[in-house]
């Protein structure tokens, strides 16, 4: 019997579907949600004044844009160059599946008008001039190592997060885009009798946009799902085929509206087919999902 002296219990709430690592990242980033920067100059203003407390050289991440949800159109990065013109600048869409960078990130990671596309991504280009617009879909955003990437960076970031979190209710998040770095952090707050959230990592079983791929060195190590503790138990392998629909970088039958892409697709069904299946070295089947948002 607990005495709650008269307070409201509820239950915990289960996030069943997060990205906890991702928005580790995020808190220590400049917040460019519609609900606070609802302008391009909004976003240009926030960028600016980041900028200004940096030094010349060091990047400017941010995140949350969504331009269907602004007040005018989205920002470009003519944008992003007069908000911080001497300092690279990543700015992460509301999705997740694309980024847009300014000139001085371009020419820092060595992107030019004629840099192939990554396989599975896409550097956006002027259909007319053929330059580089800034913007980078799915794995294009590989190209990009941010600080805050860093296992350091994300244990500072999930400190915040943790605390907001628990704040809401939340109990228990099933982390969708497990990695190693993921996983590290975990381990070390949970070593410090610091996790105060319940975490149910799926490993991202294949590279696509920021995520490392971690297929084969799950399996080589005999991991199965449930290994862990009710503090922090593995769940399994996660696939992810395509994009976002937001971003129009899903796969689709027929081509978006007003555009000729059908998305991006990461990889044909033979390439996936054998991996699904595919038997631990001890012989049982492997848990998986897999996440795709083709019709």
């Amino acid at each position: 019997m607990i005495d709650a002296g008269g307070r409201f219990l509820m239950p915990g709430l289960i996030e069943s579907h997060g990205h906890p690592g991702m928005y580790a990242k995020s808190l220590l980033q400049v917040d460019c949600r519609p609900a606070v920067t609802g302008t391009v100059e909004d976003i240009v203003g926030a960028l600016r004044e980041a900028a200004e407390n940096a030094e010349p050289g060091e990047w400017i991440a941010g995140w949350g844009y969504d331009e269907h949800r602004m007040d005018g159109p989205g920002p470009t990065l003519e944008d992003l160059d007069r908000a911080a013109p001497e300092n690279p600048v990543f700015l992460r869409r509301t999705c997740a599946h694309m980024a847009l960078v300014n000139t001085a990130a371009l020419e820092l990671i060595g992107i030019t008008d004629e840099t192939p596309d990554p396989s599975g991504g896409c550097i956006v280009r002027d259909p007319e001039s053929g330059r580089a617009t800034g913007l980078l879909q799915e794995k294009a955003m590989s190209l990009v190592d941010l600080p805050t990437d860093t296992p350091e960076g994300m244990t500072e970031g999930m400190r915040l997060a943790l605390d907001d979190l628990a704040s809401k209710g939340v109990t228990t998040v099933h982390d969708m885009s497990s990695g190693p770095t993921e996983m590290g952090v975990y381990q070390t707050l949970l070593a410090e009798g610091a996790l105060s959230v319940r975490f149910r990592p799926w490993y991202f079983a294949l590279a696509q946009g920021e995520f490392p791929g971690s297929y084969d060195a799950v399996l080589g190590t005999g991991l199965r799902s449930g290994f862990g503790n009710d503090m922090l138990r593995y769940q399994g392998l996660k696939f992810v085929l395509d994009g976002s629909v937001g971003g129009r970088t899903a796969a689709v039958a027929e081509p978006f509206e007003g555009s000729s892409s059908r998305g991006i697709l990461y990889y044909d069904t033979s390439e996936i087919e054998p991996l699904v299946p595919r038997p631990s070295p001890q012989g049982s089947a492997w848990p998986c999902t897999v996440s795709v948002n083709v019709p």
